[in-house]
């Protein structure tokens, strides 16, 4: 089930507690991206407790119990606030897999999965799905930002359809590594 223009409405706007707004979930390609849940405790400590993915992404070294439950709890604030979707990459809506965020605000998404399920085209077909709904919320371009050392990343963003930018890069500074984040772009096709 994508999203449905009451659906966006609800994204895009800030909303409390128990207003009507249906939980996101996004389905094709033989994945269901959803909104995390509080019983995915365990599943985010797996998937993100991983040096790789503390590496590249600003998260905690430990990823432990607490750090599973803040991530959790920020990405649901984030929703209801309308900044931000971080939804769960599954295969059948239950088990995580990984990641796929949308910056409501900027139409950059990133991506990320866990080490189990790499090499499977999954984060390729997440940030395909994650991608047309950007473009279906009213984004005409959808960034992605990585480094050039990043080639699994870079793959995917290719393989999805994004080309490299003549932007700039962003210098980024995280857990006193300093770095550029290149930007790769994917356009709405347009009639």
């Amino acid at each position: 089930m994508g999203l449905t223009k009451r659906d966006t409405a609800c994204v895009r706007r800030a909303t409390a507690a128990g207003d009507g707004c249906a939980d996101v979930s996004i389905a094709g390609d033989g994945l269901i991206l959803r909104e995390w849940t509080d019983a995915d405790v365990d599943a985010v400590m797996t998937l993100f407790d991983d040096p790789e993915i503390a590496y590249r992404l600003p998260v905690a070294s430990l990823f432990d119990a607490a750090a599973a439950r803040d991530f959790i709890e920020r990405a649901q604030q984030a929703r209801v606030a309308g900044r931000r979707l971080q939804l769960a990459i599954t295969a059948d809506g239950r088990e995580p897999q990984g990641e796929v965020m949308l910056n409501l605000e900027s139409g950059s998404v990133g991506y990320m999965v866990g080490r189990a399920y790499r090499r499977r085209g999954v984060a390729a077909r997440a940030l395909g799905l994650i991608t047309r709904h950007a473009h279906g919320l009213g984004f005409d371009a959808v960034t992605v930002e990585a480094e050039l050392d990043n080639l699994a990343s870079i793959d995917v963003a290719r393989r999805a359809g994004f080309q490299l930018t003549e932007r700039a890069p962003a210098m980024v500074e995280d857990k006193g590594r300093r770095y550029a984040l290149h930007a790769w772009v994917h356009r709405m096709d347009r009639p």
